[in-house]
């Protein structure tokens, strides 16, 4: 029998220590003796010696910074040759300000990106003089059987049917 689960059929049979699962301290806090240990600790590190603080220099010499540690400087040029003259990567991706997709609305000289002049300028501009309004359906207006208040079909679905007060509760 297992330990843990308390079946061999839940167990997957090899010894468990808590630490191959991850960070065991997850969701956890320090107690504050244990972070004045830790700020104890810190303090009373010695600093590394002259031979130690060389090494870390002599190992860092020459890599860079960011980018420039992973590509060497011929590495850096030749990248910037095969790409010179090509379009970027995100020219013609949906949704890039470009300035061929700017358009300019004739009746008030605004001017936007295509998918918002298209929706709210051209036939829609309010300095149009022909210009079409967008039909808004009105919502059904219901009443409830029991205590006779009215209001929106969808509102009274979602809130007020299910929950009136004067509703027989036997018929449930």
């Amino acid at each position: 029998m297992n330990k843990i689960v308390g079946s061999n059929a839940w167990a997957n049979l090899r010894e468990e220590d808590g630490l191959e699962g991850g960070n065991t301290f997850s969701g956890r806090r320090h107690t504050p003796e244990t972070i004045e240990k830790m700020k104890l600790a810190v303090i009373k590190r010695p600093p590394h010696s002259t031979e130690t603080r060389n090494k870390i220099a002599k190992s860092k010499k020459g890599q860079g910074k960011g980018i420039e540690r992973l590509r060497s400087q011929e590495h850096q040029q030749n990248l910037t040759k095969s790409l010179q003259g090509k379009a970027p990567w995100n020219v013609g991706v949906n949704g890039y300000k470009n300035k061929s997709q700017q358009l300019t609305c004739p009746h008030c000289d605004v001017t936007g990106g295509s998918g918002g002049m298209k929706r709210f300028h051209f036939d829609f501009c309010k300095n149009n003089p022909n210009k079409k309004t967008v039909k808004k359906s009105k919502q059904k207006i219901v009443m409830c059987p029991c205590c006779g208040k009215t209001g929106g079909m969808t509102n009274m679905k979602r809130f007020h049917f299910e929950n009136c007060k004067h509703q027989d509760h036997n018929e449930k």
